[in-house]
């Protein structure tokens, strides 16, 4: 008779955003469950299980599976560990899960602001949705006395006991809160905590420079990476300049002809 694993490590792709990482290292007693709709998506380590996009499009379904699948399609577990699809893991977590899993809700710390407000205005200036809705949901949190400072964290990688029942009440009121200001998760958490006298928990390690987990850039920032690199390199060197020029023109006829084709 095979015990049943009381932790799963899971995450979720959905169409190309990111490729599938197998663990450099699997850890006794956890599971590992990939939800995806793309059919490319294969692996030896995890089970890949097909998932259709519901909710408003990829995004807000990834989002959902991210806080409410310990609820739902991975209820049977006891502790679940979410990590993004630009995550690694590159060694045994028994250590670190055995260290964090009975603190209900752990995260890492945000490595640049530890302020929802600043988050706000960060979000705005680089372009990750609509500014008028930051702005609604900034004036509503300051209408409610959300505190400056109360502390941020990224969300890339999410401990839970998923029997806890006030981690359980938290993640339903994020995920309300998420519905309801357009899908950007990482700034309606603080506030859900902030409202139910949840201090932040964060791991010891930092997220970027830690034992346990690496960080990749999303498929079209590393491509996007690789061709900067690629560009600047032959220019410099003076190597299929022409050729450059050439295919940089043909790339951008092709992106204007996709964005004239999307308005119709």
């Amino acid at each position: 008779m095979t015990l049943m694993k009381d932790t799963v490590i899971y995450t979720a792709i959905f169409n190309d955003y990111d490729t599938l990482k197998d663990p450099l290292c699997l850890t006794r007693g956890c599971d590992y469950v990939c939800f995806t709709n793309n059919n490319r998506i294969k692996s030896k380590k995890w089970q890949i299980v097909k998932t259709d996009i519901r909710e408003k499009g990829a995004s807000l379904t990834n989002r959902r599976i991210k806080i409410l699948a310990p609820y739902h399609e991975l209820k049977q577990y006891h502790y679940s560990l979410y990590i993004d699809g630009t995550v690694m893991i590159k060694s045994d977590l028994s250590s670190f899960l055995s260290r964090y899993r009975n603190h209900g809700l752990v995260n890492f710390r945000h490595p640049r602001r530890d302020c929802v407000y600043r988050e706000f205005a960060a979000c705005i200036a680089s372009k990750k949705g609509e500014p008028l809705q930051f702005i609604r949901q900034c004036h509503n949190y300051a209408q409610n006395n959300m505190p400056f400072d109360y502390g941020l964290s990224d969300n890339k990688i999410i401990l839970r006991d998923n029997q806890n029942p006030t981690v359980k009440q938290l993640m339903l009121l994020w995920w309300e809160q998420v519905l309801e200001y357009g899908g950007r998760d990482q700034t309606c958490l603080p506030y859900v905590l902030h409202k139910n006298s949840w201090t932040y928990r964060f791991f010891e390690e930092t997220l970027l420079d830690n034992p346990y987990f690496e960080i990749w850039p999303h498929r079209h920032e590393y491509k996007r990476r690789l061709w900067r690199n690629f560009r600047f390199y032959c220019l410099q060197n003076r190597l299929f300049s022409k050729q450059i020029i050439h295919l940089e023109k043909k790339m951008k006829a092709h992106i204007s002809a996709k964005k004239k084709a999307d308005t119709f």
